[in-house]
């Protein structure tokens, strides 16, 4: 796959793990895509609230810590409905799965995440 230029999207990363957020901003790197970092779901729902990025995309973690990333992704989508979320996990039970689009989530993926899969999903979307 030929990297897509997404220069003029915004892209906000929900991770509570650095190393899978750097990871994650390595994976972006050659795409052009401004990226936004949250730690907790609290932080999530706090940089949509405040949405001057105009973020296009979130990559949510499922576990994180103070609100998950289903409340998170449950919050966001009351602010705005339009807004594509992506749920990362190491859960990937269909039972999870089914618990991430009730929350609302758009898409799923699960951990380990490759590259190729990630850029290909995230540019379904954009």
């Amino acid at each position: 796959m030929v990297e897509p230029d997404w220069s003029d999207k915004v892209i906000l990363i929900a991770e509570d793990e650095k190393i899978n957020f750097l990871f994650l901003k390595a994976v972006f790197k050659n795409t052009g895509i401004a990226i936004l970092e949250a730690n907790t779901g609290r932080e999530a729902v706090e940089l949509c609230e405040n949405d001057q990025n105009q973020i296009d995309i979130i990559l949510m973690d499922i576990k994180m810590p103070d609100i998950d990333g289903l409340e998170a992704t449950r919050q966001i989508k009351k602010m705005n409905p339009d807004i594509t979320v992506i749920a990362q996990t190491a859960y990937t039970f269909k039972e999870d799965q089914e618990r991430a689009e009730a929350a609302g989530c758009d898409d799923f993926l699960a951990k380990p995440i490759r590259p190729v899969n990630l850029l290909a999903l995230v540019d379904k979307y954009l």
